[in-house]
C-alpha cells in the first residue's frame, strides 16, 4: 500500500532558474527560448484557439503541430486574463538540451538537482526503511510515533494488509488488540513502560505519512533503481513519477505516460488532474503495473529523439483517449518498442 495524496508542483521560476544554470557551462544563455508569452486571438489565432479548445479528444499531432510552429515544446502553466492567455513555456531549444544532458549521465545532468518537488506520501514502515536510503537531496517531515502513537485507537486501516489473509490477518488482529490494551493503560497511568511496549510491538506494516521534499535527480535515481522492484509500493511510486511535468527527463522516455493518455502538463500543474484520477488510470489496468510504458531510450538515439516527432503514435493516442472507459482495457506488450503503435490493443469486457 502506498499513496501520494498530494504533490506540490514546482514554481515555473525554478524551471527557468534550472535552464539558466544548465546553460552556464557553454555561456549559451542567448539560445534560451523558454519564457512567458502573451497570446491573443489577433496575433496568434491558431495557438489561441488551441488554448481555448475544450475538446479532450484533440489529437497529439494537432497539439504538437501548433506548439512547434511557435517554437514551443510544452506549456508548463497558463492563465487567462480577459482576452489574453498568459502562458509559461518550455522552448524547443531548451528542451533539446535538457533531454540530451539528462541522458548523458550524472555529471552532465546536474541541472536536475535545481528542480525541486514536494510529495505527501503514506506508506508502510517497511517501505520507508528503503526510501531512507535516499538521504542526499531529500527532506522528510513525518507523523510521529514517538509523540502521537497513543493518540488514537489502532485499527486495521492503520496497517498495510494487501497480502494478509487467514491466520496472518488474525495474528495482526491480536497485535492490534494488544497495542490498544497498552495504549489504554498508558493513557490512564502515563507509565512509560506501556509506551515503550507499544513502540516495540508496532509492526513494520504500520502506515506512516511524510511530507517529502526532493529533486528531479533523486527521482531519476529512484526510477532507474526501483521501477522493476519486487515491492509493489516501489513500482506504484514510479508510476506516480511518470505523471510529473517533464517526467521524460526522469524516465528517459520519448513521451511521458501523461501525454500518452492525453493529459497535458498544464492540466497537472493547474491541479486539474488529481491523484484520484491517476489512481483510476493505474487501477483500471490501462497500464500493466509491473511494466512501465516509458521505455529507456538507447543513448545512441538521443540526438535524433531529443526533439523527435511522436506523430507515429498518433493513432495510438486517439485510440487510448477514446477508450478510457470502465468497460475497456488497454493491453501493453512490454516487449514492443514505444515507437510501434501496433501494440495498443483494446478488448471489451463481456456485458
Amino acid at each position: 500500500m502506498l499513496n501520494v495524496s498530494k504533490f506540490t508542483i514546482i514554481n515555473y521560476d525554478f524551471i527557468l532558474f534550472a535552464i539558466e544554470g544548465m546553460r552556464n557551462a557553454m555561456n549559451s544563455w542567448d539560445h534560451t527560448d523558454s519564457g512567458t508569452q502573451y497570446i491573443t486571438k489577433q496575433d496568434s489565432p491558431d495557438l489561441f484557439e488551441l488554448l481555448n479548445n475544450k475538446d479532450d479528444l484533440i489529437t497529439h499531432s494537432q497539439y504538437e503541430t501548433v506548439l512547434r510552429k511557435h517554437n514551443i515544446y510544452d506549456i508548463y502553466s497558463m492563465q487567462k486574463q480577459e482576452d489574453t492567455y498568459v502562458i509559461n513555456t518550455i522552448g524547443i531549444n531548451d528542451y533539446k538540451l535538457m533531454s540530451r544532458l539528462s541522458r548523458a549521465g550524472r555529471d552532465h545532468s546536474k541541472f536536475l538537482r535545481s528542480i525541486p518537488i514536494g510529495m505527501r506520501i503514506s506508506a508502510p514502515l517497511f517501505w520507508w526503511k528503503q526510501f531512507d536510503t535516499y538521504k542526499v537531496g531529500t527532506v522528510g517531515l513525518s507523523t510521529s510515533t514517538m509523540h502521537k502513537i497513543h493518540s488514537k485507537e489502532f485499527t486495521r486501516d492503520d496497517f498495510c494488509t494487501d497480502n494478509l489473509s487467514g491466520y496472518a490477518l488474525e495474528t495482526l488482529d491480536v497485535t492490534i488488540t494488544c497495542l490498544n490494551a497498552y495504549r489504554e493503560e498508558y493513557n490512564k497511568s502515563k507509565n512509560m513502560a506501556n509506551w515503550r511496549t507499544m513502540i516495540e510491538l508496532l509492526p513494520d506494516s504500520y502506515i506512516q505519512t511524510r511530507n517529502i521534499t526532493l529533486n528531479y535527480e533523486v527521482l531519476k535515481n529512484i526510477y532507474n533503481s526501483r521501477r522493476n522492484h519486487k515491492l509493489t509500493e516501489w513500482r506504484r511510486f514510479c508510476n506516480y513519477i511518470e505523471f510529473l511535468p517533464l517526467s521524460e527527463l526522469i524516465t528517459s522516455s520519448i513521451v511521458s505516460k501523461a501525454s500518452l493518455l492525453g493529459v497535458k502538463t498544464i492540466d497537472i500543474t493547474s491541479r486539474n488532474v488529481s491523484m484520484d484520477f491517476i489512481d483510476a488510470l493505474l487501477h483500471d489496468n490501462i497500464f500493466n503495473e509491473t511494466n512501465s510504458i516509458t521505455n529507456t531510450v538507447d543513448p545512441v538515439l538521443s540526438n535524433s529523439i531529443a526533439y523527435g516527432s511522436v506523430n507515429t503514435i498518433d493513432d495510438a493516442l486517439k485510440n487510448i483517449r477514446q477508450s478510457i472507459k470502465p468497460e475497456i482495457k488497454i493491453k501493453v506488450d512490454p516487449d514492443v518498442s514505444i515507437y510501434d503503435n501496433s501494440h495498443f490493443n483494446t478488448s471489451s469486457k463481456q456485458q
